[in-house]
């Protein structure tokens, strides 16, 4: 596979690796563990993932979209990324830590000279030696300047280096984004743009629908509209409660059809100016919306059709056989046309608070990135508002924290190995392999005195990723009983 076309993409060097030469265990997870070394960090090179049998070239340094465009069969690295995928749903960042740190983990338990089980069962007595030590050494983030935060999200995008962000971009989105995390509730709504650079990334108030309607409904203010979320092409399964005579499919389709068109006069009676559809709208219907002066549009999707709803209130129609009544009405305050690069959008506002967070790239991998980026970087920032506690980045409290389990263990050996019924020696070995891997991973970070990590994620992705490890090595031995 060529990837002269990576080396325009970004100046690092990227990684191709073939999953279809995985062998066994060990040698997946040392493949794995390749992938996820070179692909880790600032410095990151990045990760082109295709297909043996065609489609979709993933190009991406992002633990979520690694995972999601991988196909893994190997039981172990499926129990590794299982773990990953739930902390990332949780955290939304350090995904990439846990699969480090468990293939690291797995593969020196696997090749060292202590039992595999003892190693686990170390593992197991360690994990709440790490999470009572990075309690002690977390610290409080002023999150009453916002310097701090946008410290905080600028480090969270530049640990993804496929975003491509120059110190000026990462200002400017990172602005974006903390304005973002003061405006809105939850995750917002994203939409992403080809072909401008990211400093015309930008918050705006309201709901963007793409396209646009006719010029005479633009800017409008104080209208009606109803929201199907049902097609309305003719071959929706909820049939209207009429008797049909029919020969063919096309002759039901026409009968629901021109029962939707029935539907017109009724709207245009209720002064409906606006008809929103989550999925199709049959060109006959269009055309006799147009003709009835009423604009439309369509295919808005699940998560655009929510945000409308929760803009202003109007609940969804999600039947054709019962009438339209008054209060599956919902009024708007505003419709504005908005063009962003080459794209038109429609602007939707109401009495209720909401927002569009518009991300621009200039290549459709880069914009890829950088919504998974963001993504991150806004439930960290959120989370920080409301547990301010943040960990020294950059491989300081990885260094620190293998330190403190080293000094850990040589105080308590001889306690540990009564209570596990081995030697100080074996203990000191499992215990090593816990210190070195968590060395192992600060190698691969840059240094930085200005670097802060969330604390919640860490320390959980520690946990998850040392728990991993344990259990692994457990079965492991379960299953091999003489290792």
């Amino acid at each position: 596979m060529s990837l002269n076309k990576v080396d325009r993409i970004s100046p690092k060097v990227a990684s191709s690796i073939s999953f279809n030469v995985l062998g066994d265990s060990t040698d997946s997870l040392k493949t794995f563990r390749k992938l996820l070394r070179d692909s880790f960090g600032p410095n990151a090179k990045a990760s082109l993932v295709h297909n043996n049998k065609g489609g979709h070239v993933s190009l991406t340094t992002s633990s979520r979209r690694l995972l999601s465009a991988l196909s893994i069969s190997k039981p172990l690295l499926k129990l590794i990324t299982a773990a990953a995928n739930q902390h990332l749903i949780r955290h939304h960042d350090n995904g990439k830590l846990i699969l480090l740190l468990a293939t690291e983990l797995i593969i020196r338990g696997l090749e060292a000279d202590a039992p595999q089980l003892l190693t686990s069962l170390v593992f197991e007595r360690l994990t709440p030696v790490c999470t009572e030590h990075l309690s002690s050494i977390r610290a409080s983030l002023d999150t009453s300047h916002i310097d701090g935060l946008l410290s905080v999200i600028a480090a969270s995008l530049s640990s993804k280096p496929l975003c491509l962000l120059s110190k000026r971009d990462a200002a400017s989105v990172s602005q974006v984004l903390l304005k973002t995390v003061v405006s809105t509730d939850g995750a917002p709504r994203i939409i992403c743009v080809e072909g401008l650079g990211p400093a015309e990334s930008q918050l705006i108030n309201g709901v963007l629908l793409p396209g646009s309607p006719d010029k005479s409904f633009i800017n409008r203010s104080c209208f009606k509209f109803v929201l199907f979320n049902i097609s309305l092409s003719g071959d929706s399964e909820d049939l209207p409660n009429m008797e049909y005579e029919v020969t063919s499919r096309n002759d039901l389709t026409d009968g629901v059809v021109g029962h939707i068109s029935s539907l017109v006069p009724v709207l245009r009676s209720k002064v409906i100016s606006l008809v929103l559809c989550q999925k199709v709208i049959h060109p006959k219907i269009k055309r006799k919306l147009k003709e009835a002066g009423i604009s439309s549009i369509e295919r808005l999707g699940l998560e655009a059709a929510q945000q409308v709803q929760a803009l202003t209130g109007c609940p969804v129609i999600s039947s054709l056989v019962n009438p339209i009544s008054d209060d599956q009405i919902g009024m708007m305050q505003e419709a504005e046309a908005v063009e962003v690069g080459h794209k038109s959008f429609l602007r939707l506002s109401s009495e209720r608070s909401a927002c569009t967070l518009v991300l621009c790239h200039r290549s459709e991998e880069a914009v890829s990135e950088l919504k998974s980026a963001c993504e991150s970087a806004i439930y960290v920032t959120r989370q920080l508002l409301l547990s301010p506690w943040v960990l020294r980045g950059a491989g300081h409290w990885q260094r620190d924290l293998a330190n403190h389990i080293d000094k850990k263990v040589r105080l308590e050996k001889h306690t540990l190995s009564r209570d596990l019924g081995c030697s100080a020696s074996q203990v000191a070995t499992s215990s090593g392999l816990l210190s070195a891997s968590l060395d192992s991973i600060a190698s691969l970070l840059p240094s930085s005195d200005s670097v802060r990590d969330d604390f919640a994620s860490a320390e959980a992705a520690v946990r998850s990723g040392v728990s991993v490890a344990a259990l692994a090595l457990s079965i492991h031995a379960s299953i091999q009983p003489n290792v």
